[in-house]
């Protein structure tokens, strides 16, 4: 792996990380609240001088371009695609869901990963090899209508935050929670080819929609 300045700001949380083919350089996860915005740029300013690496040694950067929150994501999002456009390089584009589905341990059968949409609503997709991609989705389902569906499939979850009313503790379901995805996770779904590079200008945050038809069982 080329040397990536990798960018989460999907889930409320602020995180960076710098890795190479020897694998995470360092990384930190920050709560900066209202303040993402203004002080993104000096996170990464002091995780590259904590780190003695230099902006120009750059190759590329990777930003979770979503689902997620709307504002934070517009944050990261715009932040890497101007960097990378004054740096002369390109853009990973990965997915909220991507990066955690990869985050199951020692786990090789189907994921949901999902996060919050609005109340009673998830962004969510399926996976029975996260290096694959998902077999469903992503998209915005209402979330009785997808823990119905998935009930007694063996499906591993991985939920994101600010669901905590979707309550599944007590249930027969196995699951990982996440606060937001990790740098490892972003690495993963980027080895895995699940992030084409794209020129600065054309990267987006991702917008989802409710599916026309319900969550099929991709494993059977």
């Amino acid at each position: 792996m080329t040397r990536l300045l990798l960018l989460d700001t999907s889930c409320g949380l602020t995180s960076a990380g710098v890795v190479d083919a020897g694998g995470i350089l360092g990384e930190v996860r920050l709560d900066l609240g209202r303040r993402q915005s203004s002080l993104l740029p000096n996170v990464v300013e002091d995780l590259l001088r904590l780190l003695d690496v230099s902006l120009q040694s750059l190759e590329g950067i990777g930003v979770v371009v979503g689902p997620g929150v709307y504002t934070g994501l517009r944050v990261g999002v715009c932040y890497a695609a101007g960097l990378a456009e004054a740096l002369g390089v390109e853009v990973y584009p990965v997915s909220t869901l991507d990066a955690m589905a990869f985050e199951p341990p020692l786990w090789d059968g189907p994921t949901c990963a999902f996060v919050r949409a609005k109340r009673g609503f998830l962004y969510a997709a399926i996976y029975d090899d996260p290096s694959s991609g998902p077999c469903w989705g992503p998209y915005m389902v209402e979330a009785g209508d997808l823990m119905g569906r998935l009930a007694g499939s063996g499906v591993w979850l991985v939920r994101g935050p600010r669901c905590e009313e979707l309550r599944l503790e007590g249930t027969p379901f196995r699951f990982e929670e996440l606060r937001s995805p990790s740098i490892r996770g972003m690495i993963r779904s980027v080895e895995a080819g699940l992030s084409s590079l794209e020129s600065p200008v054309d990267v987006r945050v991702m917008y989802l929609r409710e599916p026309d038809f319900g969550p099929p069982s991709c494993h059977g």
